[in-house]
């Protein structure tokens, strides 16, 4: 507010001093952003303080460098916004009430940030944190990926169209008007069109897209070469056994992913991938063992219906629970699977199976659904269970609230004699903070083998 005040009053009021130095009006906002750019460094490294000396002990160095990155990018952005609009203004207007226009407009972008965050558009107006008004995911932290990079973009192309504006009341040449007519444009354009390249999309739920259980086929095992970094890129072959004759397999998969190919025993095959559903056609007769090859890619950053990010895949953070995410090909086949993954990351990855001990990147282990998680946790050992939560739980509150929760569980009956029995007998291994949408169970507790998953948005 400070830097639209003044620079509205600076633009607005001339001074001896700064008419002798600086006639030029535009190199006059020139040097008053330049000078806001200063300033909000400056004073930036009061609440960067605050934070270094505040931060949890358990926080990642990584995370921390993230954290205080996008603070850094968010006030810098905003206040040189803030300077933009209120000596743009004032030199259009050239009268007194510059000061309620620059505020109007910058109001309004304020005003705007109270929107959730659930589309582009809502993402891309608030100047500031998306998540200003709700829950922040302190487990993945903000996610460094081209979607980040679009949405501060969109910042500063609203602050090159504020300049070209002005460039063009102050022109002289017919030419020169022009020329920064046509740039006005082009950024006008730029900033419509900037939306439709996110690629954020709403969480669907995997119940949502399942097809009909009684399939004639099944999947059998699961081979895959992982990357996750700031995407996901998976060569998945899938074992199917065939118990009758069918005309197409139907794999679920979830439209954030785009297939590069299909092959089934190493020959290509067409096929169809729409609604979250793959479908192949198929001749095959019972009896029939097919391996199909299945390669994609996509930028996972998935929200809830209140903006929430809910899955993501980022350098650091990774949240991809199967039994919720198609992520993988997948159908509706709860009988336990084989995996044999390899996973090319360099976040420390936590799994519903287990780490081999010959290789480090390596996870095999036999499940119905698989699920991969990385971000800020801390792993507390206890009474023979591994609990991986995010920092900011107390942990041993954690553990006794999850006891009760447990305990109560059992008592209601809500639970398959399977989990029952784990339940009871303490069967289960490790327990793990995960995320996934209200929606998409009845309860925040999930049981997956020997492994219980709990929903960070209870």
């Amino acid at each position: 507010m400070f830097l639209l005040t003044s620079s509205t009053y600076l633009m607005q009021n001339q001074s001896v001093v700064l008419s002798y130095l600086e006639g030029d009006k535009l190199k006059k906002q020139y040097s008053l952003l330049v000078s806001s750019l200063i300033l909000s460094i400056i004073l930036s490294l009061v609440p960067i303080s605050l934070i270094l000396t505040l931060q949890n002990n358990l926080t990642q160095p990584m995370f921390l460098v993230k954290d205080i990155s996008h603070f850094l990018i968010i006030w810098v952005l905003s206040s040189i916004l803030a300077a933009v609009i209120g000596s743009s203004v004032s030199i259009l207007m050239k009268n007194n009430f510059s000061y309620l226009v620059s505020f109007l407009i910058y109001g309004w972008f304020v005003w705007k940030s109270r929107d959730l965050p659930v589309n582009p558009i809502n993402r891309y107006l608030n100047i500031f944190d998306d998540n200003t008004y709700i829950m922040s995911n302190t487990i993945s932290g903000p996610l460094f990926n081209m979607n980040y990079l679009l949405d501060k973009l969109f910042v500063i192309l609203v602050i090159a169209f504020f300049i070209s504006i002005v460039r063009i009341s102050v022109g002289v040449s017919l030419k020169k008007k022009f020329t920064n007519l046509s740039m006005s444009l082009f950024f006008l354009g730029f900033i419509i069109y900037l939306p439709y390249l996110n690629t954020i999309s709403n969480a669907s739920t995997s119940v949502e897209n399942k097809q009909s259980s009684n399939f004639t086929y099944q999947i059998t095992k699961y081979e895959m070469d992982l990357d996750l970094v700031n995407s996901l890129k998976n060569t998945a072959i899938l074992t199917i056994n065939f118990m009758e004759p069918t005309e197409n397999i139907f794999l679920n998969l979830d439209d954030t992913f785009s297939i590069k190919s299909i092959e089934i025993n190493n020959e290509s095959t067409t096929f169809t991938h729409e609604n979250n559903l793959v479908r192949i056609p198929s001749n095959y007769k019972r009896g029939d063992t097919i391996l199909v090859t299945v390669q994609y890619e996509g930028t996972v950053e998935l929200v809830n219906n209140l903006g929430f990010t809910t899955y993501y895949v980022s350098g650091n953070a990774v949240n991809l629970p199967g039994t919720f995410f198609d992520w993988y090909p997948t159908m509706e086949n709860k009988n336990a699977v084989d995996f044999d993954i390899t996973v090319n990351s360099n976040a420390d990855i936590y799994s519903n199976i287990d780490w081999t001990s010959t290789k480090k990147n390596k996870l095999i282990g036999t499940t119905t659904s698989l699920d991969l998680f990385a971000g800020q946790y801390q792993q507390l050992q206890k009474d023979g269970v591994q609990y991986i939560i995010p920092i900011s739980y107390n942990a041993n509150e954690f553990v006794s609230d999850l006891q009760t929760s447990l305990k109560g569980l059992i008592e209601s009956g809500n639970l398959s004699k399977d989990d029952l029995l784990n339940l009871k007998n303490k069967r289960y291994r490790q327990v793990i903070v995960t995320i996934w949408p209200l929606n998409a169970s009845d309860s925040y507790i999930q049981i997956n083998g020997d492994t219980i998953l709990i929903n960070y948005n209870q």
